[in-house]
């Protein structure tokens, strides 16, 4: 199915979407890059490993489920044993989350980073204390990053300067740093195309974040569950009826 927003859609941001959203989107990336790059470059998909603990509910994929295999129908039950006090706590969950390199294919080196924020990255604990201490070893390094905060939730990443948005997409370049170039999005607003830099004195490609977007989407086939509650988070009044005008009848 088309996006019928002309920027983000502001419905992939639900729990029950974003991670599926998230690692799909990733897809498409590379599969754009992979179209533009020329025999130099490769783009590769990769993903990190996060460690969510039990309590940190508010970060953990909500198509998460338990199982259990079927035991004996009939239990023995002994009426002469005394039942002792056991401990029993949930284990801390592995998460994984998807992000592209562009490399150089002659030794192999990373270029370009691509990193799509999610809320395990984005809200305060240790996942972003995590996300954070990486993203400052990639600003230490000759590695350029584009990152992508396409969820309205949770506290911005440090920047110095960054303007009052709904989204955005950055673009560190390892020779202009500390600046960097960003496009602060509202959410009527269309995505930009940006410039992916290469290494040394290749010219960057453009690359359209809206196109990416919108072939994830009909990729992903996201409108079977997407549009069966409100945007989250809420919101406001006036963009919140917009939304509602724009999105498919749940039928």
């Amino acid at each position: 199915m088309s996006n019928p927003f002309p920027g983000m859609n502001p419905y992939l941001e639900r729990a029950a979407v974003w991670h599926d959203f998230h690692d799909t989107f990733c897809l498409i990336l590379r599969r754009a890059l992979l179209d533009r790059l020329g025999d130099r470059y490769d783009a590769a998909y990769d993903d990190h490993v996060w460690i969510v603990e039990p309590d940190e509910v508010s970060v953990r994929r909500a198509d998460v489920h338990v199982t259990g295999e079927g035991g004996s129908s009939q239990p023995a039950v002994a009426d002469d044993l005394t039942a002792c006090a056991v401990i029993m706590e949930p284990h801390a969950e592995e998460l994984r989350e998807a992000f592209v390199e562009i490399r150089d294919r002659s030794d192999g080196r990373v270029v370009t980073v691509f990193e799509l924020l999610s809320p395990t990255n984005k809200r305060s604990g240790a996942n972003r204390q995590d996300y954070l201490a990486k993203r400052s070893a990639y600003l230490r390094s000759d590695t350029h990053l584009v990152e992508l905060d396409f969820l309205r939730g949770g506290p911005r990443m440090p920047f110095g300067g960054l303007p009052e948005c709904d989204y955005y997409a950055a673009v560190s370049v390892a020779a202009e740093r500390p600046r960097a170039r960003l496009w602060p999005l509202r959410l009527r607003d269309r995505l930009p195309t940006i410039p992916v830099p290469l290494a040394g004195d290749d010219p960057a490609i453009e690359l359209d974040l809206q196109e990416v977007l919108d072939d994830a989407l009909a990729f992903g086939g996201f409108d079977r569950r997407m549009y069966t509650g409100p945007p989250e988070p809420p919101l406001p009044t006036d963009d919140a009826a917009w939304a509602a005008s724009l999105a498919p009848s749940r039928g």
